[in-house]
């Protein structure tokens, strides 16, 4: 994977702050992917091969990131918790609380804040 990717040596908020990427067509050309088309990147994907009039080795170059990155952020499960209305407020908190530590003691303002009636 290390091969797809290019070092850059400066620091990331410089390369950020010079990167332009506004438009399709210099995403294109910096080979940079829009996460907004991880989900449907075909029409992105056909854009591409046009702006690189279907370059082989501009195809590949594409063809593998898919396989390796996009498809993952396709087949990626999210572990969801549904609460209907009907659950009770400190049924909320409490799953508030065992989801959000990570092992770490909230605060009191933490807790507060997420057992608070705007979530009702």
């Amino acid at each position: 994977m290390a091969q797809l990717f290019t070092t850059i040596p400066m620091p990331l908020k410089s390369m950020l702050d010079e990167l332009d990427v506004s438009t399709p067509e210099l995403e294109f050309e910096k080979l940079m992917f829009p996460f907004s088309s991880v989900f449907d990147p075909s029409d992105w994907r056909t854009r591409f091969n046009a702006y690189w009039s279907h370059a082989p080795e501009r195809t590949r170059f594409f063809d593998r990131f898919e396989r390796e990155i996009v498809d993952r952020f396709k087949q990626y499960q999210l572990p969801v918790i549904t609460l209907t209305e009907k659950v009770s407020k400190e049924a909320v908190c409490h799953v508030f609380e065992k989801v959000n530590t990570g092992g770490i003691t909230l605060t009191a303002f933490e807790l507060l804040t997420g057992c608070s009636d705007s979530l009702f």
